[in-house]
Formats: C-alpha cells, sequence, structure tokens
C-alpha cells in the first residue's frame, strides 16, 4: 500500500528531495489512512506554529490536508506534536 495523499500532492511526491521518506508507510491519527513519511514530517511542520508559514510558503497543496482531516492546522498539531512516529 502506499500513500493515500499522492493524488492529492502529486507535484510534492514527485519532486521530493530525499524519495527513501516515500517508502517509510504508517498509518495517520490525522488523516485516519496511510501515508508516508514524507507526508507525515512535512504535515507536522505545517501544523507547527513556528514553521507554519515558511512550510505552506515552500508547501501550498499542504492547505488540502486541513479539508481532507476536516481539522484546521492547530488542531492538527495538537496530535502532531505528540506521535510516536516523529519522536
Amino acid at each position: 500500500m502506499g500513500c493515500s495523499l499522492t493524488k492529492e500532492l502529486k507535484e510534492e511526491h514527485d519532486t521530493m528531495k530525499n524519495p527513501k521518506l516515500a517508502g517509510v508507510i504508517h498509518t495517520c491519527p490525522v488523516i485516519g489512512k496511510q501515508i508516508c513519511l514524507w507526508c507525515c514530517l512535512h504535515i507536522a511542520d505545517a501544523a507547527d506554529p513556528m514553521s507554519r508559514n515558511n512550510m505552506l510558503d515552500k508547501y501550498p497543496n499542504l492547505v488540502k490536508v486541513e479539508e481532507i482531516s476536516g481539522r484546521d492546522f492547530d488542531s492538527i498539531w495538537e496530535t502532531c506534536s505528540r506521535c510516536h512516529v516523529r519522536a
């Protein structure tokens, strides 16, 4: 099974600098589906209030995660900041 965000973040998946991160798959508690480690780390950075603006400037398609999850980035950060995958 691959990353469930491949269609929504196609450009990002096609141009990622470290494609090995795409091979590490886990179930995301925010999305509730399987995502790659690249998406996980970048969603967490977009949700983090300290890095949000830079991350969204660099990857504007990450705003789709709010729609997909039905949560805003502040709410997503509550989950990402405690997630065991990032630790």
